[in-house]
């Protein structure tokens, strides 16, 4: 039984989906389902400013790229107005578009991404790191 039904709260109603996609991306190995209710959390948004929503949008890109579609992957992560976001929230996005870059064959435009996150100094020491680490594979021979 889903609370969604009963739920009113905007909010409530992500975390509900978001969930609900997390169950089904990494429990029941159910992609399509996972993309439904990734994005029934920012399919109708004006504007995304939620961690619920950033989470969705990430999944939705996550997906798409591993089904080898980085055009739809990189169209996600765009309706995220990333140089209007600061500290962790930045950073983590900026290395989900990285991510979508490498996986799309296009190293040297994700080595430019994640060395945009080394040279910004409002980041998480964790998503730095990451970072460093992504560099360091992109240009091991």
């Amino acid at each position: 039984m889903c609370a969604l039904p009963w739920t009113s709260d905007a909010r409530t109603r992500d975390a509900i989906h978001l969930a609900l996609g997390q169950n089904r991306e990494n429990n029941l190995q159910d992609d399509a389902g996972a993309l439904a209710a990734y994005n029934a959390i920012v399919a109708a948004a004006q504007h995304l400013g939620s961690s619920d929503q950033f989470h969705a949008v990430q999944a939705v890109a996550r997906i798409h790229t591993k089904r080898g579609q980085f055009e739809e992957a990189l169209a996600a992560l765009r309706r995220v107005q990333i140089d209007q976001l600061r500290g962790f929230w930045h950073d983590s996005m900026l290395l989900a578009r990285g991510d979508t870059l490498r996986a799309a064959g296009r190293p040297a435009e994700a080595r430019a991404v994640y060395q945009s996150i080394l040279a910004g100094d409002s980041g998480d020491p964790r998503l730095r790191k990451i970072a460093e680490e992504r560099v360091r594979a992109l240009e091991a021979p």
